[in-house]
């Protein structure tokens, strides 16, 4: 398996690297619910990696009801504590 997160790089090495890897390839870096769906509709992905898990826990059930997505608080990053890690809201049942 090969994980490949582009940002703002010139050159796309998915193209370049994919048809060489026998393995899974996963992609990720700034994917969207539409973008991560069309890379693995067209098989250019067998995986994709999503960063809105942190502030959005419930993820799959929000791109299943096309619900807005709450925004991460980048102020808690990497900070001691639970704050910004389990305390983000997560949508009704």
């Amino acid at each position: 398996s090969l994980h490949v997160a582009l940002f703002g790089a010139t050159v796309d090495y998915h193209e370049l690297l994919r048809p060489r890897l026998a393995g899974s390839y996963i992609i990720g870096g700034g994917l969207t619910q539409a973008s991560a769906e069309e890379l693995l509709r067209e098989g250019k992905a067998d995986a994709v990696v999503l960063a809105g898990f942190l502030a959005n826990p419930d993820l799959p059930e929000r791109f299943r009801r096309n619900a807005p997505l709450n925004e991460p608080d980048r102020s808690t990053f990497y900070a001691p504590g639970a704050k910004g890690y389990i305390d983000y809201p997560t949508l009704a049942a």
